[in-house]
């Protein structure tokens, strides 16, 4: 059965609080960066950059690249804290080494397919969100891991919180989430965070090397989970994992590799927390569907 943890987070945060906001910043590496580019110093004059400081006066003024670089993730992160009237945040980053999913990916390198260059302020960026933000860096797992671990904290210590970044592997983790790429703030349910580590189980993930339940799509996924929707929009959970195990099994797929993409799919929840076969977390889940918009914040 549902754990009692589940019920301890409001669907709606309540008016005027303000919540723990826990912020996935490794988009911010890529997004800051992508859009700097051309700005190093050894393509300036005199290391300076021109910058349009006001569009509508047409004022342009001589700025040094880095602190626009600075200027615009301070921005970014302000007008998140803004969003949400909330000075409170962890701003969370991913290690280059020692990230256990690289251990356990042996049908295919994790993240193997990505050979693009970072950007060339992405290190800057880093450094200047540790010093001036006390970004704190994962230790053996990822960004997106630590914000589920601190949600699940806050859930079970009653601190409102909203997961904030533009990873879909986030909504793996049930309760508030906000993506500001989108503007989008929505509530995602136990069951629907469920729904959408088994949709990954099916589909893979190809952003990172993820392969799935090869042989199966996104097609046979809607149709399995069209197959379990009851009349009145419940989802009877425990069927949904005996249907995508077995998926594995219809394809010749062996209960290790099942295990290795459900430990590269899964958002841990807990320090150190092991996915099995058996995991119990999404398993015995029979509530009505339904992620939806957040009106309220």
């Amino acid at each position: 059965m549902m754990s009692s943890i589940l019920q301890t987070a409001p669907e709606v945060a309540p008016r005027g609080a303000s919540p723990l906001l826990l912020l996935d910043a490794d988009y911010l590496s890529y997004m800051i960066g992508g859009i700097s580019q051309g700005m190093e110093k050894d393509n300036s004059i005199e290391g300076q950059q021109l910058w349009c400081a006001d569009e509508d006066k047409d004022i342009w003024v001589w700025v040094d690249p880095l602190d626009l670089v600075k200027w615009r993730v301070d921005n970014e992160i302000e007008k998140i804290k803004d969003k949400f009237n909330s000075d409170s945040m962890e701003v969370w980053l991913t290690p280059h080494e020692g990230n256990f999913r690289n251990e356990v990916a042996v049908s295919r390198p994790y993240k193997g397919k990505r050979t693009s260059a970072r950007p060339y302020h992405y290190q800057a960026i880093r450094d200047h969100m540790v010093e001036a933000h006390q970004a704190e860096v994962a230790v053996g797992c990822e960004a997106d891991d630590m914000v589920c671990i601190r949600q699940m904290h806050s859930h079970v210590s009653g601190v409102p919180s909203v997961i904030v970044g533009i990873d879909k592997d986030l909504k793996c983790m049930y309760g508030h989430h906000y993506n500001p790429r989108k503007d989008e703030f929505i509530w995602v349910t136990a069951l629907d965070a469920a729904l959408n580590f088994y949709g990954q189980m099916i589909t893979g993930d190809t952003v990172d090397n993820i392969p799935g339940c090869q042989g199966r799509g996104v097609k046979y996924w809607e149709k399995l989970l069209d197959k379990r929707l009851k009349y009145d929009g419940t989802v009877d959970i425990d069927w949904v994992h005996q249907d995508v195990y077995e998926a594995y099994e219809e394809k010749g797929h062996d209960s290790d590799y099942f295990v290795e993409q459900g430990t590269l799919l899964h958002m841990r929840r807990h320090v150190d927390e092991v996915w099995t076969v058996d995991y119990d977390w999404y398993k015995g889940y029979n509530y009505k569907m339904g992620s939806r918009t957040c009106l309220s914040q």
